[in-house]
């Protein structure tokens, strides 16, 4: 019974994520187009400069290196829950996916940093 609860648990999770992110994004979206029809019913003057910037979602110069940190340290505790519960090499296995884009993702930040 056991070893039901861990795909079902992580079921549940991802469920939970995806189903916030998406509903969050459709919610800031839904704003910003009531934004705009607010701001056209009491006849503001809209350029195209101002939609592009309230539709603006350009990552920030530090989005990278906290999703980087994040995944590494998610891939970090996958290997010590690992190492813990005595099963090393399939907790490597698992946690080989975020600590590689955790790397990636500092690798870009550090990149970019350079060039600015």
């Amino acid at each position: 019974m056991n070893d039901l609860w861990v795909p079902i648990v992580l079921t549940i999770c991802l469920t939970i994520i995806l189903t916030s992110y998406f509903y969050f994004s459709h919610k800031n979206k839904t704003d910003i187009q009531q934004t705009i029809r607010e701001a056209l019913n009491k006849g503001c003057e809209l350029t195209p400069e101002h939609i592009a910037q309230m539709n603006n979602t350009k990552p920030t110069k530090t989005t990278d290196l906290r999703r980087g940190i994040l995944l590494l340290s998610f891939g970090i505790a996958a290997l010590l829950g690992g190492f813990i519960i005595g099963n090393a090499e399939d907790a490597a296995a698992f946690a080989m996916f975020p600590l590689l884009l955790g790397c990636g993702f500092l690798t870009t930040w550090k990149l970019s940093n350079n060039d600015a």
